[in-house]
């Protein structure tokens, strides 16, 4: 969707608005001074692209479907539509369909509002798994990602270069879970494990967490289901197959089979931590993208993959420890840099994130 850019004379502040709004009077957000906005010279520039899904892991099934997109139940896609219409009856509005999701303009509210209508999508529209927020003139920016959606790390670290602001859905409550040790160690189910987290750029390199327990990452129930898989492949291949046709939640029932079978398998553990985050478990997501690198520790992907999950479970000291260890893996890693920027962002370190920027776009110009 094409967009304008227009600038405050006043508070200097810069946003994009949609070109509907051309040659019409919108407020800054910022400082409510009323503006005009211009009417572009000839073609609309086009929007930037948005980014691609990270790529799945290497079973068969996986490397011929590396390009693909997560898909989305129509059913799913529809019950959301139309709980979201129904939220935003009262405001002007356009909603264009995504591959992930929906983007929504709304026009005549203010960021606050807009925070407030975030909540009531969250609450309210089934299947909403996150929704990015992001604040222009007159008009803000609603990005709706769907459960089913495969995961990209851009879901849980916020854009630096606009006010944008990132919601995730909460986890359900009361799930009955086991310890993931009793998986991943075969230890008893009370057992505890450290995490060390890694200071960056501090010199403390011993520095470590408080220790947690790995409560969460599988659902109680046996092992062997009666669907008639008799392999780990077979449970990978078909738990591959649920994600790429958008049936997620059959797709964990699955995955989560095959990581009893064999707990270091690591297309089943990678494919099951992104089948988690897809619905919206990124607590369980974290602690298996962190059993993934235990088992991959030279897997600088599967690093920033934890650091996102981590980010969209508030686990900010986690994220930063993960992200450590994919630069120092891969000391060229454009997107690790560039996480590390929005992270310092968010931890309010604006020198340090500046810093990081700056490598990013250094290695993204090379």
């Amino acid at each position: 969707m094409a967009r304008i850019g227009i600038t405050c004379n006043d508070c200097g502040h810069s946003a994009k608005v949609p070109v509907e709004f051309a040659g019409k009077r919108v407020r800054c957000l910022r400082c409510q001074t009323k503006l005009r906005v211009p009417n572009p010279k000839g073609k609309p520039k086009a929007s930037r692209s948005r980014p691609k899904s990270s790529p799945k892991r290497g079973s068969a099934a996986a490397s011929n479907t590396r390009n693909r997109k997560g898909s989305i139940a129509s059913d799913t896609r529809r019950k959301a539509q139309a709980a979201i219409r129904e939220i935003l009856e009262e405001y002007e509005y356009a909603i264009e369909a995504d591959e992930r999701g929906f983007l929504i303009d709304v026009r005549g509210v203010t960021f606050g509002l807009a925070r407030t209508l975030v909540e009531e999508v969250l609450e309210e529209a089934p299947g909403v798994r996150d929704v990015r927020l992001a604040g222009g003139l007159g008009a803000c920016r609603l990005t709706v990602v769907l459960r089913g959606a495969s995961f990209n790390p851009e879901d849980s670290f916020a854009d630096e270069y606009e006010e944008t602001e990132i919601y995730h859905r909460k986890s359900l409550p009361n799930q009955k879970t086991i310890d993931l040790d009793a998986i991943v160690n075969s230890a008893a189910t009370n057992s505890i494990v450290r995490d060390p987290v890694k200071k960056l750029l501090d010199g403390k390199a011993n520095a470590e967490m408080p220790m947690e327990s790995n409560i969460g990452l599988v659902p109680d129930g046996s092992t062997r289901g009666s669907s008639g898989f008799e392999t780990i492949d077979d449970y990978v291949v078909k738990g591959q197959a649920c994600l790429d046709a958008g049936e997620v939640e059959k797709a964990v029932k699955i995955l989560e089979k095959a990581v009893r079978i064999d707990k270091d398998h690591e297309d089943a553990v990678y494919l099951l931590a992104t089948a988690y985050a897809s619905i919206g478990e990124y607590d369980r997501a974290r602690r298996a993208f962190r059993h993934f690198v235990k088992m991959c520790p030279n897997d600088p992907d599967g690093y920033v993959m934890h650091a996102a999950a981590s980010v969209a479970c508030d686990r900010l000291e986690d994220a930063r420890a993960a992200l450590v260890k994919a630069i120092r893996l891969d000391p060229n890693h454009p997107k690790a840099y560039r996480y590390a920027a929005r992270l310092y962002d968010r931890l309010g370190d604006p020198v340090k994130a500046q810093q990081f920027r700056q490598r990013y776009n250094n290695r993204r110009g090379a």
